[in-house]
């Protein structure tokens, strides 16, 4: 019967013979349903009750495994504390069976403190149950090498983080946060990842993250300039209205490459990080417009380009609502760059009619691809007269940008990459 238990626990990690074991330490075992802190934690069928005393127990190295269904709540700073380095939190379980740990039911100060390195967590889900706590975890002295992959952050019921993972002390290094889901869709966080000291060689990367965030999905504030970040093949969705997906200080140094962004508001670059050597990344957005705020002289479309690479235009998408654009003759899309054509779309209102979409590829009267320069913007505008009525136009914007080093004077060939 018990051989039959310890398997049932394995399987969750996909592991048919053996539960998770530390190669080198103790593996403690936690399980709020039947566990007693009495015990001696060291089988799934005598597992400690909480894993706050498991944390108190466990030395350097050591494993400790959250049986599938394992509920906890604390409420207070450092209610759960890690303070010893080589710890691995290893939850069992797939989707809403995995264990969860509930930071702050009463104490908006209440965290999963974090202050040792090389401390591994994965596939748990962390949830709150205070408005405005101040963070779910904070990563304070200590923190380098820090794992937290596959583990999921949710907000409760009118309930949101202020930021969820905060690392908050600029020694820490290394720290990887990969493969994460990070949802808070109302009103009321920050930021999902908050890059809150002047961390080195962090990565970012995998992660999803949905929500309501006034300072972004990655914040990095401006007192704290991290160096060597690593965002990668991330999906960032702020529904904000006017906060960016990704939030970065401008001296920001490292790259980031394959994510997708979707900000709520045209400020989709508003203080974006693309300088120290970032890499490309692909930006969608959608900006929708009223028909009868188009005027002749060109408004913008989004905030002005930063940093000292391009953007090319990959395309855009125009689509009107069921009454669809009125007035005007054209209806232009361009941009306010020193060189080349300045209006790059553009299409007969009388072809903007309801439920139309056109794009770069089958406008009927201008089509150029072109590449947006730093420091530039996009705008907008109609011909001839000003537009008129109550229909909505939603135009998409698909741009990636360009790494890029300087421009080669004439007769001296390409630019070294």
């Amino acid at each position: 019967m018990s051989t039959l238990v310890y398997d049932l626990a394995s399987d969750y990690l996909g592991l048919k013979s053996n539960a998770p074991k530390s190669p080198s330490g103790k593996t403690f075992y936690v399980n709020s349903s039947g566990g007693s802190n009495s015990f001696e934690g060291v089988t799934p069928q005598r597992s400690f009750a909480t894993l706050v005393y498991a944390l108190t127990i466990a030395s350097a190295n050591d494993y400790i495994v959250l049986l599938p269904g394992h509920a906890e709540s604390v409420d207070a700073a450092g209610g759960f504390t890690c303070s010893t380095a080589g710890i691995k939190i290893i939850g069992l379980g797939v989707g809403n069976k995995r264990p969860t740990l509930t930071v702050g039911t009463s104490d908006t100060a209440s965290t999963f403190l974090i202050n040792a390195d090389s401390v591994s967590i994965e596939n748990i889900i962390f949830t709150t149950g205070i408005d405005a706590l101040t963070r779910v975890i904070h990563v304070d002295n200590g923190g380098t090498r820090l794992r937290i992959n596959n583990c999921r952050f949710i907000e409760a019921t009118s309930i949101q983080w202020t930021a969820c993972i905060d690392f908050a002390h600029a020694t820490t290094g290394g720290g990887k946060i990969t493969n994460n889901e990070f949802i808070s869709t109302a009103a009321g966080a920050a930021s999902a990842i908050k890059v809150g000291a002047a961390n080195d060689d962090t990565e970012i990367s995998g992660n999803r993250i949905i929500g309501d965030y006034s300072l972004g999905g990655i914040h990095n504030p401006t007192s704290a300039i991290a160096t060597n970040v690593l965002i990668r093949n991330n999906e960032i969705r702020n529904v904000h209205a006017t906060a960016p997906a990704i939030n970065l200080i401008s001296a920001v140094t490292g790259a980031h490459a394959g994510n997708n962004y979707h900000s709520g508001g045209a400020n989709l670059f508003g203080a974006v990080a693309q300088t120290g050597g970032f890499g490309a990344d692909v930006k969608v957005f959608t900006v929708s417009i009223v028909s009868s705020t188009i005027t002749t002289s060109f408004q913008d479309l989004t905030a002005a380009v930063t940093g000292s690479s391009p953007w090319y235009i990959e395309n855009v998408i125009v689509s009107t609502d069921a009454t669809g654009l009125a007035g005007g003759t054209n209806f232009v899309i361009g941009t306010d760059n020193t060189y080349g054509t300045l209006s790059f779309f553009s299409q007969a209102v009388a072809g903007l009619g309801a439920n139309t979409t056109i794009d770069l590829f089958t406008a009927a009267t201008t089509k150029q691809r072109i590449v947006l320069e730093s420091g530039k913007k996009l705008q907008y505008k109609s011909t001839v007269g000003a537009c008129t009525g109550a229909g909505v136009i939603q135009v998409t914007v698909v741009m990636r940008r360009i790494p890029f080093t300087a421009v080669a004077a004439v007769g001296t060939g390409l630019p070294t990459p």
